[in-house]
């Protein structure tokens, strides 16, 4: 998951399930039975400071088909868009890669359109037509992986191209990279180079991840891993289980961080129930994290500017979210 050139946040490696738009009205497939949920987090999504969305990551274990299951669901507004983003992907148990699918709803409007208000019924992108300054564009993409190759179906909700690309070995989706990094094993100063599949493109891109330090917090290990990817770099905090606790983009002020629960993460933003509950079977209510103090903001972290935002904008005029292309 990565940031494109207008409102939208980075490569966050949670964000994203099978959806389709159709006929204005956004549709989603249940999400599997039967499967134990081994991390289910809310996150607070943030620009200089300033809460624009949130995003909901859960990761599921088939025990059946010792399958691996990524959930994940984003909501980001701006002054610039309105972006929702989904993505369902699951690998086996060796982290190879079985299917996915994605799917973005991105309305852009000029700073003049209205906030969004508080809601929980699911989203009708055609009510948001509603002035011509306001334009949606959808990304749909569908990948299924035999062998060597893999076919892509990528659509835009209305036109559909299908290509067959080679799969090369060792390539895994890039939304499990945390996984595969604690297979590996957590030591300071070890890097994890690697080649994964960025979801949003269905591409494969060579990435670098690097375990920069140790912290202990409350009697357990902190590490900062600082993560190059689709030449973006971001810096995670994470606990010796995996779990991240904070992302970090380094050309940018935008940062997430788990919270306590979904009302600190959704706060007044617009929360889809029907969506999510198919999306993710139920309406997920957390895991707490076995981290439970506020972590320290990590020094590298961009710093906050001081920007005059306009009345009722979460968002500061003019900031521009370097977001996918």
């Amino acid at each position: 998951m990565k940031f494109w050139t207008k409102a939208h946040p980075p490569t966050l490696l949670f964000l994203i399930s099978l959806c389709c738009f159709s006929y204005g009205i956004l549709f989603c497939l249940p999400s599997s039975l039967h499967a134990e949920v081994i991390y289910e987090t809310y996150s607070s999504v943030k620009l200089d400071g300033k809460p624009i969305g949130y995003t909901l990551q859960q990761y599921e274990l088939n025990p059946k088909n010792k399958q691996i299951i990524s959930i994940s669901f984003i909501r980001i507004v701006t002054a610039q868009a309105e972006i929702t983003e989904s993505l369902k992907a699951y690998s086996n148990k060796n982290f190879e890669p079985i299917s996915y699918q994605y799917t973005s709803q991105t309305i852009e409007k000029d700073e003049t359109s209205p906030v969004e208000k508080p809601s929980v019924s699911a989203p009708n992108p055609a009510q948001n037509k509603k002035t011509s300054d306001r334009k949606e564009k959808i990304k749909i993409i569908d990948a299924q992986f035999t062998g060597s190759n893999y076919t892509l179906i990528q659509s835009d909700g209305d036109k559909k191209t299908k290509k067959i690309l080679p799969l090369e070995k060792g390539v895994f989706l890039s939304t499990f990279l945390g996984y595969l990094m604690l297979q590996k094993g957590y030591q300071i100063k070890r890097s994890f180079s690697y080649k994964a599949i960025a979801e949003e493109e269905g591409l494969t891109f060579s990435g670098t991840a690097t375990i920069q330090s140790e912290t202990l917090l409350s009697g357990q290990k902190i590490f900062s891993i600082k993560n190059t990817f689709k030449n973006e770099s971001f810096l995670n905090t994470t606990t010796s289980k995996g779990e991240v606790l904070s992302t970090s983009s380094l050309s940018q002020p935008l940062t997430t961080e788990v919270v306590e629960d979904k009302s600190q993460a959704v706060a007044t933003f617009n929360f889809p129930e029907k969506t999510i509950q198919t999306l993710f079977g139920k309406i997920p209510a957390g895991i707490p994290i076995s981290a439970k103090t506020k972590l320290p903001e990590p020094a590298s972290y961009p710093k906050k500017t001081t920007i005059n935002s306009p009345e009722k904008s979460q968002e500061p005029p003019n900031k521009r979210i370097k977001l996918h292309e």
